[in-house]
């Protein structure tokens, strides 16, 4: 298609709330998400497009590390883009 993917400097801003579900039994939370940002290649100027998701999910502390379910919603989903997309991830994030 032509269409460029990817760089070698990025921008990446993530605002988390998160809240107990089951703390007295295990160590469960609800999350509610909101991420900010953009990939520029070499040479490319820095804009304020950022690409933007929110959602929700759940937190699990575990013996094999922190376990997490999320679902993401595409704020400004570009064509051929899944308007929301559900990832689930065992270890640490960052």
């Amino acid at each position: 298609t032509g269409d460029r993917i990817g760089g070698n400097k990025f921008f990446l801003g993530t605002a988390e709330v998160q809240f107990p579900i089951l703390q007295e039994t295990i160590s469960m939370k609800g999350a509610v998400f909101f991420d900010a940002g953009n990939v520029f290649a070499e040479g490319e100027p820095f804009e304020l497009s950022f690409r933007t998701d929110a959602g929700v999910g759940i937190r699990l502390i575990t013996p094999l590390g922190p376990m997490r379910l999320d679902w993401g919603y595409n704020i400004s989903p570009r064509d051929g883009e899944a308007r929301s997309k559900i990832q689930f991830t065992v270890g640490r994030i960052f």
